[in-house]
């Protein structure tokens, strides 16, 4: 048997989680980690089991800080970014 389940709230008079959110993947490239890549459909699939956390994704957290895991992407993006045309000089 399990546990008692809990209803699941949404908070949707607050926009901090989106936005952050949305400049993680706009600014820097970091997207959800409970989203996965599904090369036989083709398509983006949800895993919510990593939809828990640190994280401004999913329905599962109501978190607006983020793990290591979310600002490590971010800075090293930032990295490439910085690299990127430099190694782009150096090859040609």
């Amino acid at each position: 048997a399990s546990g008692p389940s809990k209803a699941l709230v949404l908070h949707a008079a607050d926009p901090t989680r989106a936005l952050l959110g949305a400049l993680l993947e706009a600014q820097w490239g970091v997207g959800p980690a409970h989203v996965e890549y599904d090369p036989h459909m083709g398509v983006a699939r949800p895993n919510y089991l990593w939809a828990v956390g640190l994280t401004p994704f999913g329905p599962f957290s109501h978190e607006t800080r983020l793990s290591f895991a979310y600002l490590d992407g971010a800075r090293r993006a930032r990295v490439y970014a910085v690299l990127e045309p430099v190694l782009e000089r150096v090859h040609s």
